[in-house]
């Protein structure tokens, strides 16, 4: 089996009829229940992983998950990560150590999990399992054939009910914020949303959250006083940050530290690291090293092109698009922008286009991503539709194929135009092994 049979077996599996048990929420425990089962079957990898942080929240969770994971490595520690979704390739979403798990790790994986799901349905009183049960086994397993000391792990979608939660234990949980993205399927309410967050506390952990809601917040400190857990809020002053072309730096804990990435919204994401850091025993130094050589691609994520610079992004609701419209207001003010931009269906894809109209847009091109026919897209004419009444004096096209898009972009080629890129993790990721060559 070569690394894309066995991702295009994974695939496959969407096929077979599933219940979508998150529309009562009542019944949403069977997604626990069932990939438990399967991990039975697996011999119970999960259980032989020391330590758990596990991260949550409505944005930044996956840069928590980075910037945790760099400080563990360059503290010297065996670490895994496992995010989701991917930005390119699938096996991106699980790395331990420095890189990304390898093609023959991953054949050989599925071959395990192939023949563990044969059993699963012959022996499973449940449905077959999700994929992103099935992207979670595969971390777990991949960790424990690893012998990882400390596994960080992403939370998918909300938190209770989610495939990642589980995971036996955890030394620290983290909720960066509460936002009503997926709130058709964890809300409607942001009490509501709060709730399902809460819930991968675990007894006697750790919990420390950004959340700026006292009201919200009272929700988690709720659970973690069910579960005899303890809570530390954690956040810095907007003033206190500062941006510059070479990253983004802030004072925490009577130390000032750097990051090589964009946006205040980034030192309260790397505040919640320092702090799970440190209340793990490690070292100061350790810490100021991993949070400069944490590399986030698609988050704001530049490169200077022959061309001119390009910031490649993933914001994709109201929250991620705030941070990244208010970035490039105080970053590069005078810059006129070509926007490429798509978004996917169930987002709020106006309140969005709202946002971006307060960027100095030089042209727009509307677009979708072509590569994972799972998700549904707005369509780009509709997109472009709300641009134009938007910002109708500018050059505003749509087009079916990303590669499309950015060619029909020629005010790009100017020197002082920045070309941004976002409204989508997969179409920033289609689009990133194309930005990095030109």
């Amino acid at each position: 089996m070569t690394a894309n049979e066995a991702e295009q077996f994974l695939f496959s599996l969407f096929n077979l009829p599933r219940k979508e048990y998150m529309a009562s929420p009542k019944k949403s425990a069977i997604y626990l229940q069932r990939l438990q089962f399967f991990l039975d079957i697996l011999e119970n990898p999960e259980k032989r992983i020391p330590h758990y942080i596990h991260v949550t929240g409505t944005s930044g969770k996956g840069s928590v998950v980075n910037f945790i994971h760099s400080i563990f490595f360059a503290a010297g520690k065996r670490v895994g990560s496992t995010t989701s979704p991917h930005p390119t390739i699938l096996r991106e979403r699980w790395r331990v150590g420095k890189t990304m798990m390898s093609e023959s790790d991953f054949v050989n994986i599925v071959a395990r999990i192939k023949m563990a799901l044969d059993t699963y349905i012959r022996t499973s009183p449940y449905d077959i399992i999700s994929y992103f049960e099935l992207t979670t086994a595969i971390a777990l397993l991949y960790f424990a054939q690893k012998k990882v000391s400390y596994a960080v792990v992403e939370v998918g979608c909300g938190g209770r009910f989610d495939g990642t939660n589980i995971i036996p234990h955890k030394d620290i949980a983290i909720i960066t914020n509460i936002g009503t993205d997926h709130a058709d399927i964890i809300g409607p309410t942001k009490k509501d949303i709060a709730r399902e967050k809460a819930g991968i506390i675990s007894k006697k952990c750790t919990v420390f959250s950004s959340i700026k809601e006292s009201w919200l917040e009272e929700i988690v400190k709720k659970e973690v006083t069910k579960k005899n857990a303890t809570y530390r809020h954690v956040n810095i002053p907007s003033k206190a940050i500062t941006m510059n072309t070479t990253g983004t730096s802030f004072p925490f804990g009577g130390e000032r530290y750097h990051l090589s990435v964009i946006g205040k919204h980034q030192a309260t994401n790397a505040a919640l690291a320092i702090t799970a850091a440190l209340e793990l025993g490690i070292q100061k130094k350790a810490i100021h090293r991993g949070l400069a050589q944490t590399n986030h691609s698609c988050a704001l994520e530049r490169f200077n092109t022959k061309s001119g610079l390009v910031l490649l992004d993933s914001a994709h609701n109201e929250q991620k698009m705030k941070t990244t419209v208010d970035a490039l207001r105080e970053w590069y003010p005078d810059h006129p922008i070509a926007l490429l931009v798509g978004f996917s269906e169930n987002k709020p894809v106006r309140k969005m286009v709202r946002q971006l109209r307060e960027l100095n847009l030089d042209s727009v091109a509307c677009t979708r991503n072509s590569v994972n026919p799972f998700r549904k897209v707005a369509p780009p004419q509709d997109i472009a539709a709300l641009f134009c009444g938007a910002v109708p004096a500018k050059k505003i096209t749509s087009h079916l194929d990303p590669r499309d898009a950015l060619t029909a972009l020629n005010t790009f080629k100017e020197k002082k135009t920045i070309l941004l890129i976002t409204g989508s993790l997969f179409l920033a990721g289609q689009l990133r092994p194309i930005i990095k060559n030109i």
